[in-house]
């Protein structure tokens, strides 16, 4: 790999104090606040991965909810001139993403009706002629059926299962893995076969194991919908490059060593996967497997692409701290205090200028998914204050490894 890519480990490498967390947590949020003041960027679509949806869900999870309902007004009623129609469905770029940040901002702001118009916004596009269920959408966790697998989960985690019928989970779940069974687990995108959580395979088993009940039920023909799924964990596998990386495309399977270590490509998300597949089925093998992704991305995850969740160090971070809660025996107490300093390295070292002087400005330096309104979310999920709320067990946004 080149070394551009990313900064070699500081030496000595501190770990994040509250202090220090405290401190950038409130510069992030004092420029959410001017940006907002100021109005929308020119090219501002108000959606979760760039836009205001999204800075508004990482300010909802810190309990900034006034500044969360501003960003939802400016993504709401602007931003929405800007996305694309095609772009409905997707979590990250659509309406239907929208939809589900202003639900939860709503119901966390005591807005019920607010909160129940915007879920039934969401289920429209799965009844929608031109939507969920049509061939032409997308399979991936980023623009297609996956993604909105993922913000139906969401919301029935933190509203209820009665917020998003049953029905329409589980004709996606079983439509997603008829067709992971039919295609060997290949879910082509822009006709590349993609490996990782966005864009890949890795995303789409990570979120049919996220409904449990139906993981471990019998499937067509008497084999298991359990055996489908440790089949396509079998596939993933087969795919490691000989460095241990995981490759972008399937293609790039053969390469000596796979470049990228993001969220969206690469080992980072076998972390989150093999972690989800370890917890599923108590499993020890996948434990290690998450293991394995995790020195990967601990060994060259300081990227200087930015401080983003998507291909940025806080992203990269995350995976560390979701491993460390893995519970025992799947991972010993000395194991996760480990994993659980390494992450808190990482969150340190994004407040260096070391980090700031080194690394790429971001497109939108203030998103979600790109930039600093993501690292909001690693900060607070570090916080030991509150070890029993959901948002601090199952800290990463939107690709859940620790379900209810």
């Amino acid at each position: 790999m080149r070394p551009s890519r990313y900064f070699p480990h500081p030496s000595p490498f501190p770990e994040c104090s509250r202090e220090t967390a405290r401190a950038l947590s409130t510069a992030i949020v004092s420029e959410l606040r001017k940006e907002t003041a100021a109005g929308p960027p020119s090219r501002e679509d108000g959606c979760v991965y760039t836009g205001a949806a999204g800075k508004a869900y990482c300010l909802y999870r810190i309990g900034e909810l006034d500044l969360a309902s501003q960003l939802l007004h400016l993504s709401l009623h602007q931003g929405s001139k800007r996305r694309r129609p095609s772009d409905g469905l997707s979590l990250m770029c659509g309406e239907a993403g929208v939809a589900v940040v202003a639900a939860l901002v709503s119901h966390a702001s005591g807005k019920t009706e607010t909160a129940q118009k915007m879920v039934d916004k969401f289920c429209s596009f799965a009844a929608s002629s031109s939507g969920l269920m049509t061939s032409k959408a997308d399979d991936e966790w980023l623009y297609g059926k996956t993604g909105f697998l993922v913000g139906a989960l969401e919301l029935r985690r933190v509203l209820g299962n009665q917020a998003v019928p049953s029905q329409i989970v589980e004709s996606v779940w079983n439509g997603l893995l008829r067709k992971g069974v039919s295609t060997g687990w290949v879910f082509p995108w822009h006709g590349e076969e993609y490996v990782g959580a966005a864009h890949g395979t890795m995303g789409v088993l990570h979120a049919l194991m996220s409904v449990p009940e139906m993981c471990l039920a019998g499937g067509a023909g008497g084999s298991g919908n359990r055996e489908a799924l440790e089949a396509g964990l079998r596939t993933v596998l087969g795919w490691k490059c000989p460095d241990g990386n995981f490759p972008a495309v399937v293609e790039e399977k053969s390469q000596q060593m796979s470049e990228l270590v993001h969220f969206c490509h690469g080992a980072p998300g076998a972390v989150l996967l093999f972690s989800r597949a370890a917890l599923l089925f108590s499993s020890q093998a996948y434990a290690r497997e998450a293991v394995a992704a995790a020195e990967i991305v601990y060994s060259r995850g300081l990227l200087r692409k930015g401080p983003g969740l998507c291909h940025g160090v806080a992203g990269n971070g995350f995976a560390l701290l979701v491993l460390s809660r893995l519970p025992p025996p799947l991972l010993s107490a000395s194991e996760s205090e480990r994993w659980r300093s390494r992450a808190r390295q990482f969150a340190h070292f994004i407040s260096t200028d070391e980090f700031r002087n080194g690394s790429r400005q971001p497109d939108t330096p203030l998103s979600m998914w790109e930039g600093w309104a993501g690292v909001l979310t690693f900060l607070k999920a570090l916080s030991p204050s509150e070890p029993d709320k959901g948002d601090n067990l199952d800290p990463f946004p939107l690709f859940s490894v620790f379900p209810v």
